[in-house]
């Protein structure tokens, strides 16, 4: 591959669709990447074919959210549309993203939220302020803790609670007194705070921890999977599985709590990774060189030394039923998108098949996963 060091955006095909290396390229929102060439001191958009359909004359900008991108000029903060109109001038402190038709701003010394005429959400402001999420955004008005509507009614939250997590399904995380419970959408503690840890909620149930052990309750504090875990994934369930460990092993169980996948994984961390989910069908782990053993059919049944040329973790994948799919053999890796996932092995990164066949050849220096039939790899 003869190509200039960079960044690149290429195909399924491993074809480069870029015409020239990058110093960066963002992540794809709304059908556009930005990127930028530090050397040449330039920053555009382009589209997935590779093609720019957008020159930025500004310091610093952001990617594209609900049809407008934060841009930054002489030190201020404004949002242009996917045309290039300087919608919004650039005349605030600190500007993020619009979520829901809202935009957080800072301005002399407080935040609010602004929409795409420029209307500000409160006429007061806030001492600090987060994105709207699932219509609601969590603020600080003094010492108090607060959620925000779209509509703009504030609801301040009781000063006994120290600590306030976003809405989900129709539930959010409080914590009182150093435990947590959960709120409904009337700001009511319908989940006695008694939780030393909580999870959001996802597909009518929550993870939460209480005496050092993990389970499962449903919106009615029920108890659906008992309190006998040490830890979960912070995914929870994808796919209707869900990673958790009991003791110094690792195992995989279903909605209703049963062993998907027997505990035969030895002792790692779960949780603040990005390992130990399902994603089109397989999950990619690691296990330590002394630790895995397949047998005949792809199963893992053992603890045994599989490997003595490094005492490094090596990762591979599994399928919903544990069924070893791609050997132990990569140094990192990602999730399956558009049947391709990226693999770094000791040569190099770049793409294989769930048949663990190479796809695109290792040889990147960074390879990322494919969405919508493009990726960003790096020369």
């Amino acid at each position: 591959m003869d190509a200039s060091p960079g960044q690149y955006l290429i195909n399924t095909e491993g074809q480069i669709l870029s015409s020239e290396p990058y110093s960066q390229i963002f992540d794809f929102q709304e059908g556009l990447a930005l990127v930028k060439n530090y050397e040449k001191e330039e920053s555009y958009f382009i589209d997935r074919t590779g093609k720019k359909v957008l020159s930025l004359k500004y310091a610093n900008a952001s990617s594209f959210s609900e049809g407008l991108a934060n841009v930054s000029f002489a030190g201020k903060d404004g949002f242009i549309s996917r045309l290039g109109d300087q919608i919004i001038s650039c005349s605030y402190d600190e500007a993020g993203s619009f979520h829901c038709g809202w935009a957080m701003i800072y301005k002399k010394g407080l935040y609010n939220y602004i929409d795409k005429e420029e209307q500000v959400i409160s006429n007061t402001g806030f001492t600090k302020c987060f994105d709207f999420k699932n219509d609601f955004a969590r603020v600080k008005y003094g010492r108090r803790i607060g959620m925000l509507s779209k509509k703009g009614d504030l609801n301040l939250i009781n000063n006994k609670y120290q600590d306030l997590c976003d809405f989900s399904e129709g539930l959010a995380g409080v914590k009182i007194n150093g435990k947590f419970g959960f709120i409904n959408m009337e700001f009511i503690l319908v989940i006695d705070a008694m939780y030393t840890e909580i999870r959001s909620f996802k597909n009518g149930i929550a993870a939460v921890s209480i005496k050092g052990k993990w389970g499962f309750i449903n919106s009615k504090n029920e108890t659906v999977i008992a309190f006998i875990y040490d830890e979960i994934s912070d995914y929870q369930f994808s796919e209707g599985l869900c990673f958790v460990r009991q003791k110094n092993r690792i195992g995989v169980i279903n909605l209703n709590g049963d062993t998907q996948i027997p505990f035969v994984f030895d002792e790692c961390q779960i949780t603040g990774c990005a390992l130990y989910f399902f994603n089109n069908g397989l999950a990619y782990i690691a296990l330590n060189n002394e630790l895995g053993q397949v047998n005949e059919d792809g199963y893992i049944v053992e603890r045994k030394v599989i490997s003595q040329k490094s005492s490094s973790s090596l990762i591979g994948y599994i399928d919903y039923h544990g069924k070893l799919k791609v050997p132990f053999r990569y140094r990192n890796a990602f999730a399956y998108n558009d049947r391709l996932a990226p693999v770094y092995s000791f040569e190099g990164a770049g793409y294989v098949s769930s048949e663990d066949e190479v796809k695109i050849p290792l040889k990147f220096r960074q390879v990322n996963p494919f969405s919508d039939g493009c990726a960003i790899v790096t020369l």
